[in-house]
């Protein structure tokens, strides 16, 4: 898409670096670019085997995972301005005969994209690495260990609207404990995603079981769904009720029955 005269990408465009262009005519260009492109003949007499055996190596060769350097400040930069850009072109889209260009917009697509960053910030997150245990603490310990209003904030992936509401987790440990901070912090880094509140409940259990292996897992949602309160049906007196349970939360009626006792109270 071509760049609007004065529009913010326009001043970086000069600066982004390009490959450098080839011609028919430009043969060290094309030289440079197929060094290999007059060796066909010659690599196709190998004997079969050895075509084997070096394909047999490349394939192991591009098995080893690949290390992603980080992007420099500049490549920062560029993203930052082109989600700028995208949802300066996304609004101006959308909202008809509003002026993009005063003093209160002017700098609206660049704090959108920047509120998106942290609104889905929990795709960065590694679960396994965030959920540390410990054996220490966990001696004699066979009963509930319960976490009960960690705030919600999510993104409804439908409509990208708000969801928030308060998530209660509780755990049987076997062996080992959880720091009681990973569990609002798991809970948020599913949260930070576009999710629906039927999944972020049971991704919270599922990786609590993962990660944690206890006896059992209960995880309660009573969340609020801002594309039903500011939109369609409008009920603004409503609230969705989620939970999840997994091992003896699921299978014992007496730990079933205190966990959901304790989240509803």
């Amino acid at each position: 898409m071509p760049l609007a005269a004065g529009s913010v990408m326009s001043k970086y465009a000069n600066t982004v670096p390009t490959p450098q262009s080839t011609t028919k005519n430009n043969v060290a260009g094309k030289k440079a670019l197929f060094p290999f492109q007059n060796k066909g003949k010659r690599m196709s007499t190998y004997p079969t085997a050895k075509t084997a055996m070096y394909e047999e190596a490349a394939a192991k060769r591009t098995s080893f995972p690949q290390i992603q350097q980080p992007p420099s400040p500049f490549q920062v930069q560029c993203m930052q301005v082109a989600k700028s850009e995208a949802v300066y072109t996304f609004m101006s889209s959308l909202i008809e005969g509003e002026n993009m260009e005063r003093e209160g917009l002017a700098e609206t697509p660049a704090r959108v994209a920047k509120a998106w960053k942290h609104w889905t910030s929990g795709y960065d997150i590694d679960i396994g690495k965030l959920l540390k245990t410990f054996e220490d603490g966990a001696e004699g310990c066979d009963q509930m260990v319960v976490r009960k209003n960690i705030p919600i904030y999510s993104k409804c992936e439908h409509h990208l609207a708000d969801i928030f509401g308060t998530c209660t987790i509780a755990y049987i440990p076997n062996g080992r404990v959880l720091g009681l901070s990973k569990m609002d912090r798991l809970a948020d880094a599913f949260a930070r995603r576009l999710q629906v509140q039927e999944r972020l409940t049971n991704q919270i259990a599922d990786a609590m079981m993962e990660h944690l292996s206890p006896k059992g897992v209960g995880v309660f949602l009573n969340c609020r769904h801002m594309c039903v309160e500011s939109r369609g049906v409008q009920n603004q007196d409503s609230a969705t009720i989620t939970s999840a349970l997994r091992g003896l939360f699921l299978t014992d009626a007496m730990v079933r029955s205190e966990f959901l006792a304790l989240a509803r109270a």
